[in-house]
């Protein structure tokens, strides 16, 4: 028997609800008047959880409720300690996974994140986040990661496998120059996040034909690491990850310095990490020429973004001036994208993202 099946009724007693527990989507509900409500646990303490609650619900206030708001107690709490536990539930939407390949669903995952980015001010003035919740900077595990790898080159000094693991280390120390010359100039200018974004975390309901976010891992950190994660598993070179700038631009363009910090990000080979790391303990399991094939995709690919950036961004969008602090800017209904072509020599690459950046708690 679970903790859940044995704590059921206490938590539902807290909450004022009815004791019978659900599983939908292999995820534990509970019965409310207005829905399901997923019944969640946390590692953090309530400071955490009554700052990503009062957060979520600054954000319905603003027009922007498919983040799977916090549901409170009858004393309006976010959060319960049972037996040990701290247990919160949040508005939980039965729905399949999103698809990064969908080109629907990457666009309506890529108009929420620009919403959410774009929110934040208004969010982060009233709910100033407790440091835990602050990311730290991804600069500091990127640079330890490659001092790392750096001591695998008298390894592989010959070769294609040498060759390579030459062109990596460049790819790191391009991205890690290109993004210290604009720290200083970022630093402060952060906004809401969701730690370790991916398409995966957001339901597509069939019935509505809406995308949401049945939980909100909420962190504050710059808007370039959620849009280069996304990147990174739509595919880069994929026309998808070209859908999910475009909706993200029409909702919330990327300034000049965001732009640079993206691309260095992209630059940063991510996506090599853990050969890398295998390569680094001694495994010579490296397949060479694949990694020079598809660095070479990624750099031209790379050199195109870069160039045509700033055009990939729907005109059509109707953007409403907010009036007050409140209302929160939208944007209409997706219409056909109008994208620049993607260049036309490199492929898409097809090497998954088995890595993300180190852990920035």
């Amino acid at each position: 028997m679970s903790w859940l099946t044995t704590n059921a009724a206490n938590v539902a007693a807290l909450y004022g609800l009815p004791p019978s527990l659900l599983s939908v989507d292999g995820v534990d509900c509970l019965t409310t008047d207005s829905g399901l409500a997923a019944v969640r646990y946390s590692l953090g303490g309530l400071l955490e959880l009554s700052w990503a609650g009062a957060s979520l619900d600054r954000l319905a206030e603003l027009g922007l409720r498919d983040f799977g708001q916090f549901i409170t107690t009858q004393d309006g709490a976010y959060a319960v300690e049972v037996d040990g536990r701290w247990v919160y539930l949040t508005q939980y939407m039965p729905g399949t996974a999103c698809d990064a390949s969908n080109f629907f669903e990457v666009r309506a995952v890529g108009r929420l994140i620009a919403h959410l980015h774009r929110a934040s001010p208004a969010v982060l003035a009233v709910q100033p986040p407790p440091t835990t919740c602050l990311a730290s900077d991804w600069l500091t595990a990127a640079r330890e990661r490659a001092a790392y790898w750096r001591l695998a080159t008298h390894r592989y000094r010959k070769g294609t496998r040498g060759e390579a693991l030459r062109e990596l280390l460049r790819q790191a120390e391009e991205a890690l120059t290109r993004a210290e010359r604009y720290t200083e100039s970022l630093a402060g200018e952060r906004v809401l996040s969701l730690a370790h974004a991916s398409f995966g975390q957001f339901a597509y309901m069939r019935e509505t034909h809406a995308v949401c976010l049945n939980e909100a891992h909420l962190c504050v950190d710059h808007s370039f690491i959620n849009v280069g994660e996304l990147l990174f598993e739509a595919g880069l070179g994929n026309e998808a990850g070209l859908h999910f700038l475009s909706a993200y631009q029409a909702a919330r363009p990327l300034s000049a310095l965001e732009r640079e910090m993206l691309l260095a990000y992209l630059c940063y080979p991510h996506e090599w990490a853990e050969k890398l790391d295998e390569v680094t303990r001694g495994n010579a399991t490296f397949d060479g020429e694949r990694v020079l094939a598809l660095s070479k995709r990624k750099g031209e690919w790379l050199d195109w973004l870069e160039e045509h950036l700033t055009e990939i961004r729907r005109d059509k969008a109707q953007v409403v001036t907010p009036k007050n602090d409140v209302e929160l800017v939208t944007v209409v209904a997706d219409a056909s994208p109008e994208l620049s072509p993607p260049p036309p020599s490199p492929p898409p690459l097809t090497t998954p993202l088995t890595w993300r950046p180190f852990p920035r708690r």
